[in-house]
């Protein structure tokens, strides 16, 4: 199977880096070896009565002498004597300025320890460390970033542009931030390679990386489905303009153009639904057809749409920034629901339902709270979570390393009991992240200004999922279907996390 969801497909909806471096070898061996060979030359006591002796005729020498003529001896004692005098004024040299009123390490004996600290200091330097990023300038106006370099050992940093952009042009400032200008060819994403050099003879090119750009990189098209009765032009733009935000989170190495079905959400407790066909039904774990497109480019089902979307609108929506307390948050739902289709959902089913093999890429990184994997290396389902998966022993975790890392461990997903069939699972937990700390990808919502921004775990995910992200039901054929998952109301008065349904 190619990976290819196919239109019949999509209509079953469970929803849910020899030479540098011998020569830099050879230049510390040198510094090295001239710290063994002066050293004794520069000792305080022992170095003058050392020197005259290992500068006297050996043994084997006087032997040699005995078999030759008198003269030859008398020329070879000379010649010795010679020698000696010179290792000693040479010794004496050396040790010019008297040893017995300072301290050793005072004495000229600094001056080889210095140039073998000097030498291992230039060898051990450490090479700077370069994380590009735009900050600027995604969706519209002036693109700006940094190359965000730091260097361990405090050196101070140059930037040399080592590839120019191929659409535009880019101005590089001393500090390491820069500005891009965009040409008549720009279609949205370009790049430009940068060198940072900390001094370092051992590094003459420097540490390099490359900077990606995106300006309007991403375009959504959404088909409405319902013939303009309820998805008016004042909802349809606020939908474009969510659709807008959200591409100033993820980053993508070509144009990309995302195309979604737009409808009615019938069931009367959830607010709205969102899905996407996995890339195949084969065993192991596949991105979602809109992920697959955003982290690859590649197009995995032709001119059927990427994405679902479901709205219901007999409840009262605020569109703009002035959302009302008896109002739902349009913008907030709509963030809500299109992460949903860039791979923020799971696979799993209440307990009984998992007997496939195939599992969308976030599952990859569902863990238990002692760290095991409910799904094996063979991509079965362990029946012994099945109690997990209700909140049992903790319930079911995020362990992806970029999102443990923002929130400081496994995070929490929401495993309610009873099972919520397209929100459990899918979502962060609604009984963990509330008050302050309430996340947009929680499963239920309330009346009124609601979360529009993605937090850090919310952005850890989404790098374990593979994106570039900046910081402004058992058949092959049931698992490949569209994927929808559900953001329920929560009911006024309730407790969080309460099915509202």
């Amino acid at each position: 199977m190619t990976g290819t969801a196919t239109k019949a497909q999509l209509d079953a909806r469970p929803r849910a880096h020899w030479l540098a471096l011998g020569a830099a070898s050879a230049g510390v061996g040198a510094a090295l070896l001239g710290f063994s060979l002066l050293g004794p030359q520069t000792g305080v006591a022992a170095a003058d009565g050392t020197s005259e002796t290992s500068a006297g005729p050996s043994t084997a020498h006087r032997a040699d002498a005995a078999r030759t003529t008198g003269a030859q001896r008398r020329a070879e004692r000379r010649a010795a004597r010679a020698e000696t005098r010179q290792a000693r004024r040479a010794v004496r040299t050396a040790d010019a300025e008297p040893a017995s009123t300072e301290p050793a390490v005072d004495t000229s004996t600094v001056e080889p320890r210095t140039a073998v600290t000097s030498t291992r200091s230039t060898l051990f330097n450490k090479a700077p460390t370069v994380t590009p990023i735009q900050l600027t300038g995604q969706v519209d106006g002036p693109i700006t970033g940094t190359i965000g370099a730091s260097d361990p050992d405090g050196d101070p940093l140059t930037y040399r542009i080592r590839r120019s952009p191929r659409e535009g042009s880019v101005q590089l400032a001393d500090d390491g931030t820069y500005t891009y200008t965009p040409n008549e060819r720009f279609d949205g994403v370009d790049t430009f390679r940068v060198a940072v050099l900390d001094g370092s003879p051992f590094r003459p090119f420097g540490t390099s990386a490359t900077s990606l750009i995106n300006q309007g990189a991403i375009t959504f098209q959404f088909r409405y489905t319902d013939g303009g009765n309820t998805w008016t032009p004042e909802r349809q733009q606020a939908l474009q303009d969510v659709a807008g935000q959200l591409t100033g989170y993820v980053m993508v190495t070509k144009p990309v153009t995302l195309t979604y079905d737009v409808g009615v959400e019938t069931d009367a407790g959830s607010l709205a639904s969102a899905g996407s066909a996995l890339t195949s039904g084969y065993a192991g774990f596949w991105r979602t057809v809109v992920q697959n497109k955003l982290i690859t480019g590649v197009d995995s089902n032709g001119s059927a749409a990427d994405g679902q979307i479901d709205w219901n609108f007999s409840y009262v929506w605020g569109l703009d920034d002035s959302v009302g307390a008896d109002e739902y948050d349009f913008t907030s739902t709509a963030l809500h629901e299109l992460l949903h289709t860039l791979g923020f959902l799971s696979q799993i089913n209440k307990a009984g339902s998992n007997t496939g093999r195939s599992w969308t890429s976030f599952d990859r990184f569902v863990v238990a709270a002692d760290g095991h994997k409910p799904i094996s290396a063979f991509y079965t389902w362990n029946t012994a979570d099945n109690a997990r998966l209700t909140g049992a022993s903790g319930g079911l975790f995020f362990g992806g390393a970029n999102a443990v890392a923002a929130y400081g461990g496994p995070v929490p997903l929401y495993t309610p009991n009873p099972w919520e069939s397209g929100s459990s699972m899918s979502h962060l937990d609604d009984t963990t992240f509330v008050g302050a700390d309430d996340q947009l990808m929680n499963a239920k919502a309330g009346k009124g200004p609601g979360v529009r921004a993605l937090s850090a775990v919310e952005l850890g995910i989404l790098k374990d999922l593979g994106y570039q992200v900046v910081t402004p039901q058992n058949s092959a054929l049931a698992f490949a279907g569209l994927l929808v998952l559900v953001r329920r109301r929560r009911r006024a008065g309730s407790s969080v996390g309460e099915d509202a349904a």
